[in-house]
């Protein structure tokens, strides 16, 4: 053998053993390639060799034709069956790009270009060893097959892709997602599209129709992907096909849940299927959509056509008979429908699409919302759970909140009342429930040397108040109140001038508050005479424990000694810095009470206009 040595030099990465066998068998098919110009990248240690790689690996590889080299002697190896499939299989991930090089046009372009195998490993910036390896030789161990239990009772079978299978199927479906043009009427695995988009189609509707295609996954098999690719708009080869598929596929010949690129072969291979359907609905006067496996069609008159559905009554009961024509295109389209998920909801019931309500509008459940209510409850009761138990609470009761948010929006008032319930729990500041509260939350008391001195607010990111609130800026700290408790923040004078009566603070390093919210700048040219703006800010007079606010009018903007705008209530002491805000809750002006220049002559009180801010930044 040649004498070996080690090439690569970082050691905190653990190195693959290899045992004595393997090694000969890996070093003949690499003696036979480097011809005795290379030495090996593995070094003796003992009785094994180990091998090993740095953190720039990915780098490397590209660059230095020995790595290259090596592995494809593993791979030639590897595919021969002359070492362990099992055991060295991770050796072929080690070297695989995770993410694509290419642009995306070179992809699409390449991607219409396919012809053979090593075209599509070409594609996919695999070595064509290593892609005979994983679709061939390794199949039997690409996936790992495990159970979830289901709402309606029993187990779904979750076949999921080891890391080296998957990197290839994240490869594809990225491409893939690059050549499909999603149907209209397709929302599920769709990007910018949700189950509240789908649910959004049938809002408000008389009838509902909801059916479910059985064994949706299973269903696409091998043959009608190959059958895909080799059709308009692709037109692939067979090779090419097949090996596309193949890589789609489980070793058992159809689409497996849990693998990259199920989702967006299902919509591909659905798009005839969604092309037939959206046509019988508008020819009836219907609305249809799909979300997966999920087929709802909604209709605005008082009865569905008999092609879609024919509902019956009998002894109270519902009974629905799907139409000939809505059951031949289905089942030309190879799939069949779960009759036992199949409902009919009209307006006088809860309709559902997705599991989202749409009688009046898109919403959750209630039962979901009790639910998440009580689990707050439960986590404040509990005193004796293990800090592993409230752990595991606190997560389902994020996942809830987050799909109550993703449906109801942030700013849903029930979904904000929920929210503040478990920022409570975290110690963290509520969330504002209207458009005030989040005005309020940016809304700052300061204290100078220890001092009660007026009020600021945070815009842009920045502290903003009035030069006269900090004159002395001996020692100033931003202030507020959180759950009953006192926030206090060191902060520092950027920029002021006295002329405008304007300043610019800012945190401290190490001192900014981990929760705070900014306000948006407005134009303060557009103020117009009995314009409706809002004032908030800290009074004196309530001990600058409770902020307030209160609508003003704009009688008239001053220029006696600067501008200032005229309105028509009293400002109170101790507002000074405050925001003025107009009706989209942008700062139009900054709060100035009774404040002097520094020859002492007392300045008009009013709102200074926001835009006089920029001459001191």
């Amino acid at each position: 053998m040649l004498r070996l040595q080690r090439l690569l030099i970082n050691d905190k990465f653990a190195a693959t053993s290899f045992n004595l066998f393997d090694l000969g068998q890996i070093y003949l098919h690499f003696h036979l390639i480097l011809r005795y110009h290379f030495t090996s990248l593995m070094v003796a240690r003992k009785n094994c060799f180990c091998w090993s790689y740095f953190s720039g690996l990915q780098n490397v590889i590209h660059t230095c034709s020995v790595l290259d080299i090596f592995l494809n002697s593993v791979c030639f190896a590897l595919t021969r069956g002359a070492v362990s499939r099992i055991k060295y299989a991770p050796l072929i991930r080690l070297f695989m790009d995770t993410k694509l090089r290419k642009s995306d046009q070179e992809l699409i372009d390449q991607f219409f270009t396919l012809k053979t195998r090593s075209d599509v490993a070409n594609l996919l910036e695999v070595r064509d060893a290593t892609l005979i390896f994983l679709l061939y030789r390794n199949k039997e161990n690409n996936y790992k097959e495990f159970q979830l239990p289901k709402k309606s009772g029993g187990f779904r079978i979750i076949r999921a892709p080891v890391s080296t299978i998957k990197i290839l199927q994240r490869k594809l479906s990225y491409i893939l997602y690059l050549v499909y043009n999603p149907k209209l009427s397709a929302h599920g695995f769709v990007q910018n599209k949700s189950i509240r988009t789908n649910a959004d189609r049938h809002i408000k509707t008389p009838l509902i129709l909801n059916i479910d295609l059985e064994s949706f996954f299973d269903s696409i098999t091998i043959n009608r992907i190959i059958g895909l690719f080799m059709s308009k708009p692709y037109q692939l080869p067979k090779e090419a096909a097949v090996v596309l598929a193949q890589i789609c596929c489980s070793p058992y010949g159809y689409l497996p849940q849990g693998a990259p690129t199920s989702p967006i072969v299902s919509n591909m291979i659905c798009s005839r299927l969604d092309g037939a359907l959206a046509r019988l609905a508008r020819l009836r006067k219907c609305e249809y959509t799909r979300y997966a496996d999920d087929i709802t069609f909604s209709s605005r008159i008082k009865k569905f056509a008999s092609d879609i559905a024919q509902i019956d009554y009998i002894d109270g009961k519902i009974i629905i008979t799907l139409g000939d024509v809505l059951l031949k295109i289905i089942e030309n389209n190879g799939f069949r429908i779960n009759q036992k998920k199949t409902k009919y909801r009209n307006s006088g019931t809860r309709q559902e699409v997705t599991g989202l309500v749409v009688n009046e509008k898109v919403n959750v459940k209630r039962k979901l919302m009790r639910q998440v209510r009580a689990m707050l409850y439960n986590y404040r009761i509990k005193q004796n759970d293990t800090d592993t138990e409230k752990s595991i609470l606190l997560r389902k009761i994020e996942g809830k909140l987050n799909f109550i948010r993703s449906v109801r929006g942030s700013k849903d008032r029930a979904y904000l009342i929920l929210a503040n319930q478990y920022s409570a729990i975290l110690g963290r500041p509520p969330h504002p429930i209207d458009d005030i509260q989040e005005i309020k939350f940016s809304t700052w008391f300061l204290e100078v040397s220890g001092k009660s001195n007026g009020t600021a607010f945070l815009m842009e990111n920045k502290l903003i108040t009035c030069e006269h609130v900090i004159r002395e800026d001996v020692h100033i700290k931003a202030c507020r109140w959180i759950n009953g408790s006192k926030e206090e923040y060191e902060v520092a004078v950027v920029r002021k001038i006295t002329g405008l009566d304007l300043a610019i603070l800012d945190f401290k390093a190490g001192q900014s508050p981990q929760y705070a919210h900014s306000l948006s700048k407005g134009d303060s040219s557009k103020i117009i005479a009995r314009q409706t703006l809002v004032v908030v800010g800290y009074p004196y007079y309530l001990d600058q424990r409770e902020i307030i606010h209160y609508d003003v009018k704009v009688i008239a903007i001053k220029q006696e000694v600067y501008p200032r705008i005229v309105v028509d209530r009293e400002l109170y002491s101790g507002m000074s810095g405050g925001a003025a805000v107009n009706y989209k809750n942008e700062v139009i002006g900054v709060i100035c009470v009774g404040g002097s220049d520094n020859n002492g002559a007392l300045h008009l009180q009013g709102i200074v206009p926001i835009n006089f801010l920029d001459q001191i930044k």
